[in-house]
Protein backbone atom coordinates (compact mmCIF):
# COMPACT_ATOMS: atom_id res chain seq x y z
CA UNK A 1 0.00 0.00 0.00
CA UNK A 2 1.35 3.36 -1.00
CA UNK A 3 0.40 5.46 2.27
CA UNK A 4 -4.17 5.67 1.76
CA UNK A 5 -6.05 4.94 3.74
CA UNK A 6 -9.04 3.20 2.36
CA UNK A 7 -12.64 3.90 4.34
CA UNK A 8 -14.55 0.86 5.53
CA UNK A 9 -17.75 0.39 6.46
CA UNK A 10 -18.72 -2.57 8.72
CA UNK A 11 -22.15 -3.01 11.25
CA UNK A 12 -21.61 -2.23 14.53
CA UNK A 13 -22.05 -4.67 16.87
CA UNK A 14 -25.37 -5.49 18.11
CA UNK A 15 -24.53 -4.47 21.70
CA UNK A 16 -22.25 -1.85 22.63
CA UNK A 17 -20.52 -1.40 26.21
CA UNK A 18 -20.00 1.52 27.63
CA UNK A 19 -16.24 2.07 28.77
CA UNK A 20 -15.47 2.18 32.53
CA UNK A 21 -14.77 5.13 34.56
CA UNK A 22 -10.91 3.98 34.17
CA UNK A 23 -10.53 3.60 30.60
CA UNK A 24 -12.76 7.22 30.29
CA UNK A 25 -9.71 8.59 32.98
CA UNK A 26 -6.99 7.06 30.84
CA UNK A 27 -8.01 8.39 27.25
CA UNK A 28 -8.44 11.69 29.11
CA UNK A 29 -5.31 11.23 30.50
CA UNK A 30 -5.65 12.02 33.91
CA UNK A 31 -3.08 10.49 36.36
CA UNK A 32 -4.10 6.73 37.90
CA UNK A 33 -4.67 8.12 41.61
CA UNK A 34 -6.66 11.37 40.33
CA UNK A 35 -9.38 11.64 42.94
CA UNK A 36 -13.22 12.38 41.56
CA UNK A 37 -15.98 13.33 43.31
CA UNK A 38 -19.78 12.60 42.77
CA UNK A 39 -21.91 9.56 41.86
CA UNK A 40 -21.27 8.09 38.46
CA UNK A 41 -22.87 10.12 36.19
CA UNK A 42 -21.60 13.26 37.64
CA UNK A 43 -18.26 11.91 37.07
CA UNK A 44 -18.75 10.71 33.53
CA UNK A 45 -19.75 14.45 32.96
CA UNK A 46 -16.49 15.69 34.35
CA UNK A 47 -14.39 13.47 32.60
CA UNK A 48 -16.30 14.29 29.50
CA UNK A 49 -16.37 17.62 30.17
CA UNK A 50 -12.52 18.12 30.58
CA UNK A 51 -9.48 19.42 28.62
CA UNK A 52 -7.25 15.97 28.31
CA UNK A 53 -4.20 16.55 31.04
CA UNK A 54 -1.75 15.82 28.49
CA UNK A 55 -2.99 18.50 25.87
CA UNK A 56 -3.18 21.14 28.53
CA UNK A 57 0.16 20.66 29.22
CA UNK A 58 1.49 20.89 26.12
CA UNK A 59 -0.87 24.15 25.09
CA UNK A 60 0.82 25.84 28.38
CA UNK A 61 4.39 25.04 27.31
CA UNK A 62 3.69 26.62 24.25
CA UNK A 63 2.38 29.37 25.52
CA UNK A 64 5.68 30.33 28.06
CA UNK A 65 7.92 29.27 25.49
CA UNK A 66 5.68 31.79 23.30
CA UNK A 67 6.04 34.34 26.34
CA UNK A 68 10.20 33.97 26.82
CA UNK A 69 10.57 34.23 23.22
CA UNK A 70 8.68 37.71 23.33
CA UNK A 71 10.38 39.01 26.60
CA UNK A 72 13.67 38.88 25.09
Amino acid sequence: MNGTIVPESKEAPKRLRRITIKEATRIQSFPDDYVFCGNKGVIYTQIGNAVPCKMAEAVARAVVTYLEKEMI
